[in-house]
Order: C-alpha cells, then structure tokens, then sequence
C-alpha cells in the first residue's frame, strides 16, 4: 500500500475467507485440506514462503469444512442436518451470495470514502464513497420493501435516501468545479450505478462454483454407486479417490483464483491504490545456507 494507506490485509483475510469456503464448500475436502497441509508443517522442512502457502491453506480447508456443514455436504454425499440444500435451494444461495456482495461493495466504498477524508478530500470522498454506499443503501431499502410483505414502509426511505445523495452528488461536483460544467462530472459519476450492478453480478460465482463442486462431485459418487457391490469397494474405491481428487484441486484451484478476482477487481477498486515499497531490512541471505544456534 501507499505510504498514506492503511494495510487492508486484516479486512481482505475475513472476505478471502468467506469467498474460498463458499465456493468449495465440502466437510470432507476442507478436512482433509486442513489436515494435509498440518501433516506436511510438521513432517517436513519447508522454505518459510512455501510453510507460510501451507498455513494459509491450512486455514481456508476450516472455512471449506464449514461452509460444508451449511450446505451438509461431505465429498459429495447430501448430510441430513444442511442448513441450505445445494439441490434444493439454489435461489437462497443466489441471494446470499449477492447479499455478499452487497456487503463487499458497501465495505470498500466506505474505506474509499474514509481514505479520503485522510487525505482531506472531502469532495471524493463523498462523491466517490460516502453518497454510494447511502445510494446503494436506499436502493436495497427500495428492493426491500418492494418484495417483502409488510415492509412497505422502507419504500420511501429507499427512494429518498438514494434521490437525496443522487442530487447531493450533482451539487458537490458543481460547488467543487466552481462553475456548471462539473455536472457533466457529476452525471458521469451517478452512471457508475451500472458498475455496481456488474460488481454484484459477478458475485454469483460463490454460487455457480458452489453449486458446481457439488454436483460434481455428487455425479462421481453416482458412477461409483453403479457398480455391483464387490465392484464398489477394489475398482470402485479406487475410482472413488481418483475422481475426487482432480475434483478438489478444480475446486480449490477455481476457489483461489475466483476469490483473488473478487478482492482484485470488486473490492480493491473501490478503495485500494498500490505502488508502495515494502520495508527491506539488510539481512543474511541463508538461501543455501541453515543457520543453527547452539547453546554451551
């Protein structure tokens, strides 16, 4: 980050988290992820980047085990205690996932908006942060009270929540440019509304590679199933492992780049600006070398 920036990583590890098990979403698979990885800490010794790579897959096989329990799935198998059926409730997951979103959006413009209140300037960080997330607000308020029975009363308040703060960004760009062309800025601004539909739109990948894994890996357990019983349990275990495996590394390979993407483009954009230099102390270089203390 910039000198004048905050490091985001404590804010961007609980999305990353939430994003990779959501789109994995296995007790199995986060089980065994956790445990591989815990093995191969302790068995062997590792370069300090390659451990570091470990632990933090480490760590997101727990966010994998529990988003399994959600959705009750293990290595395919539906559990009878899933809080959201993969098969059965897709719309929930579609809602949730751009709940999600929502969320990562709103978080990010109001960073955006509060990094340039430390920068002191004000006029971006309203027009750009602070009048976005109480126009996206409003706009949720608005869908709201549209679709639920007997929140009617949020209708209004969406509406002008998200009028006011429209209009406030029209005035805020002329009183800033100090004459009537800044409404050209001002109206360029509020057409960004359809980034931010693209942005929650691209959200719906916690769903489809959710949704996906497990039916994948319900699909092999079908193939599985099809053969006789002694069949099942020589060949067909080990068709079983065979089949399970590459869809693991699909899922974790697809969980760790789509989740990358979602920080990289939706959320960093709203806030983050890279270009600064990391800290390099003067060190030994032990690359070919290990260092051991010995105390006499």
């Amino acid at each position: 980050p910039k000198y004048y920036e905050k490091d985001p990583t404590p804010i961007v590890s609980l999305f990353y988290f939430v994003f990779f098990g959501m789109m994995v979403a296995d007790i199995g698979y986060g089980l065994l992820l956790t445990l591989a990885t815990g093995f191969a800490l302790k068995a062997f010794k590792l370069k300090p980047s390659t451990a570091k790579n470990l632990r933090f897959f480490s760590l997101l096989g727990i966010s994998v085990a529990l988003w399994g329990v959600v959705y009750g799935s293990f290595f395919g198998f539906e559990m009878p205690f899933a809080l959201i059926s993969t098969t059965s409730n897709a719309m929930t997951i579609l809602i949730l996932s751009v709940v999600f979103g929502f969320i990562t959006v709103l978080v990010g413009l109001f960073l955006g908006g509060m990094k340039n209140v430390r920068l002191k300037d004000y006029t971006e960080a309203y027009n750009a942060g602070f009048a976005w997330v109480l126009i996206l607000l409003g706009l949720m308020l608005l869908a709201v009270g549209n679709i639920l029975p007997g929140m009617s009363l949020l209708v209004p308040i969406g509406k002008w929540l998200a009028i006011l703060n429209a209009i406030g960004i029209l005035i805020v760009s002329i009183v800033s440019a100090k004459k009537l062309s800044g409404l050209a800025s001002g109206l360029f601004n509020l057409y960004n509304v359809s980034g931010y539909v693209g942005d929650l739109v691209s959200f719906t990948r916690l769903m489809a590679l959710g949704l996906s894994g497990a039916s994948i890996g319900s699909a092999f357990n079908l193939i599985v199933n099809l053969f006789p019983p002694l069949g099942r349990f020589t060949v067909g275990l080990l068709l079983f492992i065979v089949l399970h495996a590459i869809n693991m590394f699909l899922s974790f390979l697809s969980g760790y780049v789509h989740g990358a993407r979602l920080i990289f483009v939706e959320f960093f954009g709203k806030f983050y600006v890279d270009g600064g230099k990391p800290f390099s102390p003067l060190e030994i270089n032990t690359r070919y070398v290990d260092v051991e203390n010995h105390n006499f």
